[in-house]
């Protein structure tokens, strides 16, 4: 009897063991079916990552096309007149222009940096609403209300370095007009002349000289006229000291005081002298908007119109 019950006992405890390793397979199978579900689950979808990826490419130039026309206003005639009224400056494209002069347009409109020097905006305009002295021109380029310059057709590359000038103050060899004279003989044959020479005294580290400086650029292209720029902080220092030492008196109206001074006694800058036969016969003390520049140089008889 004692040995029958250890048999059934032993055969007891090897069909547990068996039931448990069973069990255990079972638990293991489960896992690694499971294990497999999730790994499909994580597998990516290549097929609907490339349609989407297709998309995206097929509709940037949609959207792109869509944000550049909301950013560039298209006026009409009565609301150009306006801004010219307001001496607004700003660069207008005339007639329907296509997406990639749009695009260039928004990135011309883009460059002004938040502390721009002068403040511009770029419009279009249709050929219908301008007058014949714009219709047969691709852009106009209006500086405070006054027509700067146009463009026989469109010239993306001209348009930036332009811009850049007149809006930005960023000068190159390519968008500078004013001149600077070589040296102090240079400058004294200038003063010595029968004729008017204008040059402006001024400084890299001064604002107003800054903010002054796109202004007589633009009107010396413009009126094709010899205008001059003294910079202190860059001129030859010793070629410099004897400009200042030529002993030029500057007109009382230039001088806070009221009182007639020598360069060399100082001055404010940016400073503006009109030279001619030796002498400073006009003169502008500190910054000159445009228009107001227009009307010193017609005194002086520089420009005519």
């Amino acid at each position: 009897m004692t040995y029958k019950k250890n048999v059934e006992k032993t055969t007891e405890k090897k069909d547990n063991k068996k039931g448990l390793k069973q069990e255990k397979i079972v638990k293991e199978q489960k896992n690694s079916k499971s294990e497999k579900v999730v790994k499909e689950h994580k597998k990516p979808n290549y097929g609907l990552i490339t349609f989407i990826c297709v998309l995206i490419i097929l509709f940037i130039p949609i959207i792109s096309d869509y944000y550049a026309k909301k950013n560039i206003e298209t006026i009409a005639i009565k609301e150009l007149n306006t801004k010219i009224d307001n001496q607004e400056s700003f660069i207008l494209y005339i007639g329907d222009a296509e997406k990639d002069v749009i695009r260039k347009l928004v990135n011309i409109r883009n460059m002004k940096p938040k502390d721009a020097l002068v403040d511009y905006n770029v419009y279009t305009i249709s050929t219908k609403e301008v007058d014949s002295s714009l219709k047969k021109k691709s852009v106009a380029i209006y500086i405070e209300g006054d027509l700067q310059k146009t463009y026989d057709k469109f010239d993306n590359k001209s348009l930036i370095n332009d811009t850049k000038a007149y809006f930005i103050a960023e000068f190159s060899k390519n968008n500078t007009y004013y001149k600077v004279a070589e040296n102090y003989n240079a400058y004294k044959k200038l003063v010595n002349s029968s004729d008017i020479t204008m040059a402006v005294f001024g400084r890299n580290s001064c604002g107003w000289c800054n903010k002054y400086k796109p202004i007589y650029n633009a009107l010396a292209e413009k009126y094709n006229i010899d205008i001059y720029y003294f910079d202190s902080d860059n001129y030859n220092s010793s070629e410099y000291s004897k400009i200042i030492n030529m002993n030029l008196v500057v007109p009382a109206k230039c001088n806070s005081e009221n009182q007639e001074f020598k360069l060399s006694e100082g001055f404010g800058t940016p400073l503006t002298v009109f030279t001619k036969k030796g002498k400073v016969v006009d003169c502008i003390s500190g910054y000159k908007n445009r228009e107001g520049l227009i009307s010193v140089l017609k005194d002086n008889n520089l420009i005519s119109e």
